[in-house]
């Protein structure tokens, strides 16, 4: 069946609110191969090498994961689990919003327009869950998963559209870095000698 109007404004919106984020490492990848001159497609590769990391671009799959773990065994069973053996609860916390990440508060709301009553109430009880264990506030990450989770798509489609909005971004920051000295990305080592 087609998708709703409702979950393709989700899908749209979450596109608009991935698509940059400042300086994440990806996007310090692209400017770093636009500063050397390398072609846009050679740019976006060096973004798409170090956006598929599990701790950047891949990480709403773990929380998709994590939702329907939930589904299947309950919240409390699935937050364990993860923080038992991941050592934290995917979809949640952001070292740049200490205080809740923004993104996550903007796409909630239209996911939870089309997600059925059984779905969102998984959603509601693992975050009503983490925040009574004292975990920091949920992030994009656990937004996007939301969202591919209530849309009965797969635990890597949130991943992909991850990747296909910092593209858009990527080559906006490629643009700029083209504008900017070449070459002015030069780390310098510190050589300790050892007797």
């Amino acid at each position: 069946s087609s998708p709703s109007t409702a979950t393709i404004a989700a899908v749209g919106a979450a596109l608009v609110l991935l698509a940059d984020h400042e300086l994440a490492s990806s996007t310090v990848a692209v400017r770093i191969a636009a500063s050397t001159r390398s072609d846009v497609y050679d740019a976006v590769l060096a973004g798409l090498g170090t956006v598929n990391g599990p701790l950047h671009g891949g990480a709403s799959r773990q929380a998709h994961l994590l939702l329907a773990d939930a589904e299947r065994r309950g919240s409390a069973a699935a937050l364990d689990d993860a923080l038992r053996w991941q050592g934290l609860a995917p979809g949640f916390g952001h070292f740049v919003y200490e205080d809740g990440d923004p993104r996550f508060d903007a796409l909630l709301p239209l996911v939870e327009r089309f997600a059925l009553a059984a779905r969102r109430q998984v959603v509601e009880s693992v975050i009503t869950l983490a925040a009574a264990r004292g975990l920091p506030r949920p992030n994009i990450d656990l937004g996007l998963a939301a969202l591919t989770y209530a849309a009965g798509m797969d635990a890597e489609a949130g991943g992909v559209l991850f990747k296909i909005s910092r593209v858009v971004g990527w080559v906006a920051h490629y643009l700029e870095e083209l504008t900017e000295t070449p070459l002015r990305y030069r780390a310098r080592a510190v050589y300790v000698t050892t007797k």
